[in-house]
């Protein structure tokens, strides 16, 4: 069993450059920063409309993987897009984040966010309509924090963007579609 969690932290750790690798190809980090296209990371807890903002900011006509259901998926997403003024961005939608994560698990989904680390602006997507969204937020900014290290000028470049509003009572909660 030892040998085997050894293989599978070396692979894992093998993983990590090869990401690490294509996401400097992908942003022009080698060639300089005139090519680099901005990175906007969408973070929040698990079931928080992340996945749904996903696709509607990169236009994707669908909600791809989008589920009313925690992690609905495990694997990163990286969608092209562009702004409004028409400028090219990447949208990444890593894997959403939970309270009391078991410590045998904190690798795997430090791997995963990894993506938050590099990007250039942070969208903190929060589940208004949630009895918790406060906690969860708080749960989301202490992880970045605190368990995934990010440096605080990238945390204060974080926007924060209420999900879920049209499913609030008193009125149609701005949500038209």
């Amino acid at each position: 069993i030892d040998a085997r969690i050894g293989a599978l932290s070396r692979q894992l750790a093998a993983e990590a450059r090869a990401r690490a690798s294509r996401r400097r190809a992908r942003r022009g980090r080698d060639d300089g920063a005139a090519c680099r296209v901005p990175v906007v990371c969408l973070v929040g807890y698990t079931n928080a409309g992340k996945s749904a903002l996903h696709a509607r900011l990169a236009q994707a006509g669908d909600a791809g993987r989008a589920r009313d259901a925690p992690f609905a998926s495990l694997e990163t997403q990286r969608r092209a897009g562009r702004l409004s003024d028409g400028s090219e961005v990447v949208y990444v939608d890593p894997v959403g984040f939970v309270e009391s994560l078991p410590h045998g698990l904190v690798q795997s989904f430090a791997a995963t966010l990894e993506a938050a680390r590099e990007s250039d602006v942070l969208l903190l997507v929060v589940d208004c309509a949630s009895a918790r969204a406060v906690r969860q937020r708080d749960t989301v900014v202490s992880t970045l924090r605190n368990e995934l290290c990010l440096p605080e000028d990238l945390l204060a470049r974080t926007i924060e963007v209420h999900a879920k509003s049209d499913l609030l009572g008193g009125g149609d909660g701005g949500g038209g579609g």
